[in-house]
């Protein structure tokens, strides 16, 4: 063998080697945070309220469906104890309620504020603080 085909086996194994090392500490899917079941169990009439009480006085039905939608989702991760998941739900919804608060202030104000304060404190517990932009 000469020198350039030896240099050449040599950056070949090595490579080899490397990708083999790096795949192996890759994990094929990451574990799924779990939330404390004493914390969610303390969340969910909070959001069950927010759905049951505050959700029908908002005033425009797309933004009160779309809300429907996630407050839903949001008791599905949390009875799951997908901290991810919920997580995601938190924060669609308080990304939905600030550009719906943005426009002009109605009777459904205080509302919107209360389901924003909700969805604030419960960020914090899922470990998925809110943008400042987007807490009341």
């Amino acid at each position: 063998m000469n020198n350039l085909t030896r240099m050449v086996a040599w950056v070949g194994l090595a490579l080899a080697l490397g990708l083999s090392t790096a795949c192996a500490d890759a994990s094929p899917t990451e574990p799924i945070p779990r939330l404390d079941p004493a914390l969610t169990a303390a969340l969910l009439p909070s959001v069950e309220d927010a759905a049951s009480r505050l959700l029908p006085a908002i005033a425009d039905a797309g933004v009160a469906a779309e809300l429907a939608m996630h407050l839903e989702d949001l008791e599905a991760a949390l009875t799951a104890g997908n901290g991810e998941r919920a997580g995601e739900r938190v924060h669609a919804a308080a990304r939905l309620l600030a550009a719906y608060a943005a426009g002009a202030a109605g009777p459904d104000g205080p509302d919107v504020t209360a389901i924003r304060l909700m969805l604030a404190h419960t960020a914090v517990i899922v470990g998925a603080p809110l943008e400042a932009r987007l807490i009341p």
